[in-house]
């Protein structure tokens, strides 16, 4: 076991193991929707497995612009950023430890992930109107990951904040929890009517 770095987190087994949860969770998800996508590609006509109802599918996004955001599916850059999380958190369940800078490149990923759900999450409301299985895995999968890594770091003090960090340490999962409820919230206020066809 290696010795942890100065100022750097050091997650114990349970954590290590929920991020490693949620790393498969998201690695899944991209893969379902990736393999989704080249379904409709070669044909256009097939039925999918995620389009349940009017509320629940995949196919009304898989093709959109906002899919591709940078000229290649989302899909693809989950399967990569979630790949990366569970190799990760599978040396830290081995005893490695990671020095600040992968812990600050876990902080940011993880804030530009939140902003992706924040943004699929206005555009499924929107645009779309419907809510696609896979992608709420990798959101629930992000904001998992976002809570987790961000209490982390700030208890080892990479921000300043240590006293806060370790207050909200044992409490990540209510934190988790309540994250969950807000897009729960947004999600029954905005489609209201396709729920309302579903119940």
């Amino acid at each position: 076991m290696t010795k942890t770095p100065a100022g750097a987190p050091a997650p114990n087994r349970w954590q290590s193991a929920w991020l490693l949860f949620f790393g498969i969770c998201g690695l899944w998800a991209s893969f379902m929707l990736l393999q989704s996508e080249l379904k409709v590609l070669t044909s256009p006509e097939a039925a999918l497995g995620c389009d349940l109802n009017p509320l629940i599918g995949c196919s009304t996004s898989l093709l959109s612009p906002q899919a591709h955001l940078f000229g290649t599916p989302n899909a693809v850059i989950g399967l990569g950023c979630f790949a990366v999380l569970v190799t990760l958190s599978v040396l830290a369940l081995s005893g490695v430890h990671f020095p600040q800078w992968i812990w600050y490149g876990l902080c940011f990923g993880s804030l530009v992930g939140v902003g992706y759900v924040g943004y699929f999450l206005y555009l499924s409301a929107t645009l779309f109107r419907t809510l696609c299985p896979y992608c709420m895995l990798t959101w629930a999968a992000t904001l998992g990951v976002f809570t987790l890594v961000w209490i982390q770091s700030l208890a080892a003090g990479l921000f300043g904040a240590k006293k806060v960090g370790k207050i909200l340490a044992p409490y990540w999962w209510l934190i988790v929890i309540a994250l969950y409820l807000v897009v729960i919230l947004v999600v029954i206020i905005t489609l209201s009517d396709k729920i309302a066809l579903v119940w």
